[in-house]
């Protein structure tokens, strides 16, 4: 590619980019240099890069593809190094061509939730149970944990809890989009969070936040991810059991049960029910089971 070192250097220099990425950058811009030389029959020119079409990007992205298997995370990888090339040979030796500079990244497949076993669940549960004299900080920590993996709750909804969210047996929950759900609570549920609030280290009033932080404010995210983390490292659990991980085996493990998926996309809080059929592919094994037995044409 023209110029390619000098926009390597912009990366690194002004753009402060990885060597890793810039390393990247520099194969796919390599591997998109020499598409254009077979597909073009010529060598690299500027007139060739200013009138490059869309159509020339359908056949580079077709031939990664289908030719080199490639997948569309590293062939959209690649489209956002050739964006990115581009729009800076446009401010830099003024070589425009709007075309690339507005191609589309493919729409590639969201990857399936990463639950952790029903087994793992129970043992992050049990390993961290207060115990008989524990403070607050033990309670607040359990609570998390019940939250989460108990009601499917996202981590900012969890953290943007107040007490007056508590309704009985049930709790008012605000998620993406300002959209409220009520969700009924479990009985362990109801019996731990009642014993964390009269932990709670302060007066209580309707607007105090259900989770603080060693300040006696609310807790932030970032700090329910460093307690998930201590928590996991306790446990001895692997480290994709982050809070969101909770989140997802709530939801498999419920589908796993026989939970139909409206019921669990409502739980979630989903607002497609694409989204919710992504933990399925999760639970396969069981549904092929499931299909076997009870399936007419599997009966004879």
């Amino acid at each position: 590619m023209l110029h390619l070192s000098d926009f390597l250097n912009f990366l690194e220099k002004e753009r402060r980019y990885s060597p890793h990425t810039i390393a990247a950058y520099a194969r796919d811009l390599d591997a998109f240099a020499t598409f254009l030389v077979g597909h073009k029959s010529a060598k690299i020119s500027k007139n060739m890069l200013q009138n490059l079409k869309i159509k020339d990007i359908n056949a580079y992205t077709s031939q990664r593809m289908l030719r080199d298997g490639a997948s569309k995370t590293s062939i959209n990888r690649a489209l956002s190094a050739i964006r990115s090339y581009f729009k800076w040979m446009e401010v830099t030796y003024h070589i425009e061509n709007n075309d690339i500079i507005r191609v589309r990244s493919l729409k590639a497949p969201l990857p399936s939730p990463k639950a952790i076993s029903e087994e793992k669940s129970w043992k992050l549960i049990e390993n961290t149970t207060p115990k008989v004299g524990d403070d607050w900080v033990a309670w607040r920590n359990f609570g998390l944990i019940i939250l989460l993996y108990g009601l499917g709750l996202r981590v900012s909804e969890a953290v943007s809890l107040n007490v007056e969210n508590i309704q009985g047996d049930n709790l008012k929950v605000m998620g993406k989009g300002s959209k409220e759900r009520i969700l009924p609570m479990p009985e362990m549920v109801i019996k731990t969070i009642n014993h964390m609030v009269n932990k709670i280290p302060v007066e209580i009033t309707k607007n105090t936040p259900l989770f603080l932080n060693k300040f006696k404010k609310r807790i932030s995210t970032r700090a329910v991810q460093m307690i998930m983390k201590e928590m996991r490292i306790k446990t001895g659990l692997p480290g994709h059991v982050t809070p969101h991980s909770l989140r997802h085996s709530f939801a498999t493990h419920l589908l796993a049960g026989g939970a139909d998926l409206r019921s669990v996309q409502e739980m979630l809080g989903h607002e497609s029910i694409s989204t919710t059929q992504r933990y399925l592919a999760t639970d396969l094994k069981r549904i092929q089971t499931v299909h076997n037995k009870k399936h007419p044409l599997n009966q004879s």
